[in-house]
């Protein structure tokens, strides 16, 4: 959104038009991106690195995404708990 055309009404959602990038750790980041950069890959994705490789797990459904992004906000599960899940395709989510 740009500020120039904010008009200061309260609305539920905003509509950017670049990415958000969040590097939690070193080896763990969060991406919301426009459906239009997502390369097929879903516009939510978490990627990790684990013993020098790097995996993502992508998806369209942002209730996915966010459960387990605000998970790890909250200190509800670890980033290591996190990275082991995406690297080695186990379910550890409760």
């Amino acid at each position: 959104m740009e500020i120039d055309t904010d008009r200061r009404i309260p609305k539920t959602f905003y509509v950017f038009r670049r990415g958000l990038h969040i590097n939690a750790s070193e080896d763990l980041s969060y991406h919301i991106v426009p459906q239009q950069d997502s390369f097929g890959l879903g516009r939510f994705a978490v990627c990790a690195t684990k013993d020098g490789e790097s995996f993502q797990l992508g998806t369209d459904c942002a209730r996915l995404f966010l459960r387990r992004f605000l998970a790890f906000l909250k200190g509800e599960r670890s980033g290591k708990e996190i990275i082991d899940e995406i690297c080695n395709n186990r379910q550890t989510e409760r």
